[in-house]
């Protein structure tokens, strides 16, 4: 009778070791199928031809790179860089923390939102956006970004967006 039992306890281990391994097994290719999914769109983005409009021309040209990390369709990560004219490079996450990233239930609308490091009244919100353009069947993007201090509106951009 013992023996029955050490064998029964046996086969009982060897099952558990088994179904462990298994769900082992298919969490890690749920893993991995999740890390495969995910990938980084890239858009450049620069304002709208300013034509003969002296208060858009007055506006500083630069070019905006919008980085849109995406897992599942969802987004998990937004870097946005400025590229002024004359080369000089900046990033608003460098005077801003606390980002909070927001994927709007429609697809392929992103918005960003964060708090400023060293100044507690700065807010800023950024928005990346897919549009249907003039055409039937055209789409196009474009980046939106505002900014605000103690609650007031200090600054906003609006560019159109390509891949990249």
């Amino acid at each position: 009778m013992e023996a029955v039992m050490s064998k029964l306890r046996l086969a009982c281990v060897a099952c558990a070791a088994l179904a462990s391994a298994t769900s082992a097994q298919a969490l890690k290719a749920q893993m991995n199928a999740s890390e495969r999914e995910a990938g980084t769109q890239t858009f450049k983005c620069k304002p709208v031809e300013t034509g003969q409009n002296r208060i858009v021309a007055a506006d500083p040209s630069r070019t905006v790179i919008v980085n849109l990390i995406l897992t599942r369709d969802k987004a998990t990560g937004f870097k946005v860089s400025y590229i002024e004219d004359n080369g000089e490079k900046s990033d608003p996450g460098n005077k801003t923390k606390s980002w909070l990233l927001v994927t709007m239930p429609s697809g392929h609308d992103y918005h960003w939102y964060a708090a400023g490091s060293r100044q507690p009244n700065l807010l800023m919100h950024g928005r990346l956006f897919e549009q249907a353009g003039a055409r039937e069947g055209e789409k196009r993007w474009l980046y939106y970004e505002e900014q605000f201090e103690a609650g007031l509106k200090t600054g906003d951009l609006q560019v159109a967006c390509a891949k990249e």
